[in-house]
């Protein structure tokens, strides 16, 4: 029994040992990589990722009508990508954080689950102490059956050959099992003790970024409906992939830069009213030459100007809606994936519903049929077509062609006051009018 005791201790040491060493690598590589192993499927999601000394892991499962919008897998995933901070989880309501700890229930209409965030260095200390003081035993009873075996004693090594009954030296009698106070069972404690406060403090270094809320961010602002948004549920619908966009400038320059796109589909569950489903894009970039940063709904043209970056989209019918970011400016050392990962933090995606900032009427400056789908149409107006775009002067030039391709228009609108400051129709100046 006793044996069958000491097989099943050093067993359980030896996997202890093996788990202290694989948490140890991932903490060291995780500074390098962010490594992931999930799987999802229609009903159930499972996650568990490590990135930048912190392991995050997720269980997610589905019911009703939000289950349609996963996106199932047959087999579990493992990536290999560069690292990251993991989104704090503090920022959602159910959740608490303590000492670099989260954990997060998630309890909506559809989706149940939980989320726990732990600092790497946790799983260090926590696996080493067993196979640490198992070592140190195995070491301890192999120094005793040498210094038994070469006639000194077992607690000091002191040569017993001249008093064989008795150590002259410590006291200990040869053949007692008990070895000295202090020995190798106070040296495992003194080392656990230490690799504790070395990982401890380690760790503490690691989770040095707040979660909750970073000092620098303010929560974006949003007109939502607090219970509305409570109640909503929000996903990524494929991940952030790399994209590119044309941003104008007021001087009439134009350049392209990298950018990050991703689809938000929102889930309004049956108790909301109206009941609907709806989705967004949402683009991601930043001018490195200014600092300026969107992000927020993907629309046709981007122009920076000495405040930000502002965005617009040519509604149907002439209804032009103008849009802004999120997130006006980028932080010191802040790269395009951090900006991601902060739109996601601040939870910039409730923005995409809202309301646009502000809007350009370009009915009373052409044709009044001008946006009818068909000749002599009493359907609802459509799309014009934009043959030509462009900043000049600070102002956005837009030459439009109507859906039937029968009337042609140029527009100048001022971007700062956002009102049409002149209107060509068929080449012929109509606002202002001539000789006012």
């Amino acid at each position: 029994m006793r044996r069958a005791a000491h097989i099943l201790y050093h067993g359980a040491a030896g996997v202890s040992g093996v788990l202290f060493l694989v948490a140890l690598g991932f903490w060291i590589a995780s500074f390098s990589s962010r490594y992931t192993l999930m799987v999802g499927q229609v009903t159930a999601y499972r996650m568990i990722a490590a990135s930048r000394g912190e392991v995050i892991v997720s269980a997610m499962t589905f019911t009703g009508e939000i289950s349609r919008f996963a996106e199932p897998t047959e087999h579990w995933i493992w990536k290999k990508s560069p690292p990251e901070d993991i989104p704090g989880i503090g920022t959602f309501p159910g959740s608490s954080a303590v000492a670099g700890f989260m954990f997060r229930r998630v309890a909506l209409e559809g989706q149940t689950g939980f989320t726990v965030l732990l600092p790497i260095p946790f799983l260090v200390v926590l696996f080493a102490p067993l196979p640490l003081v198992d070592v140190m035993m195995i070491r301890r009873r192999r120094r005793r059956r040498v210094r038994a075996a070469a006639g000194l004693c077992i607690a000091c090594g002191y040569d017993l050959r001249a008093s064989p009954e008795k150590c002259p030296e410590c006291g200990a009698v040869p053949g007692a099992q008990a070895a000295r106070p202090g020995g190798a069972g106070g040296s495992a404690a003194w080392m656990l003790a230490c690799i504790t406060a070395i990982v401890f403090l380690a760790g503490c270094s690691t989770d040095s970024r707040p979660h909750e809320q970073d000092k620098g961010d303010t929560m974006i602002h949003t007109t939502l409906d607090p219970d509305w948004v409570a109640r909503t549920i929000t996903t990524t619908t494929q991940p952030w992939k790399a994209s590119a966009v044309l941003i104008y400038s007021q001087d009439g320059t134009s350049a392209p830069l990298e950018a990050r796109q991703a689809q938000y589909l929102f889930h309004t569950p049956p108790s909301t009213n109206p009941y609907a489903d709806f989705s967004y894009d949402a683009t991601v970039f930043v001018n490195p030459a200014t600092g300026h940063v969107w992000a927020g709904r993907k629309v046709d043209c981007y122009i920076e100007t000495a405040t930000g970056i502002v965005g617009f989209w040519p509604g149907p019918g002439g209804d032009m809606r103008w849009y802004d970011s999120a997130i006006k400016e980028m932080k010191p050392k802040e790269r395009l994936d951090g900006l991601v990962q902060r739109f996601e933090r601040e939870k910039g995606y409730f923005k995409l519903h809202e309301d646009t900032m502000q809007g350009t009427d370009l009915n009373p400056f052409v044709e009044v049929d001008f946006f009818a789908p068909f000749p002599m149409s009493s359907a609802p107006p459509t799309f014009a077509k934009i043959l030509e775009m462009n900043v000049i002067n600070g102002q956005l030039f837009l030459r439009l062609e109507s859906p039937t391709g029968e009337y042609h228009a140029s527009v100048y609108i001022d971007i700062k006051t956002r009102e049409v400051v002149r209107a060509f129709n068929e080449g012929k100046q109509v606002f202002p009018e001539p000789g006012t």
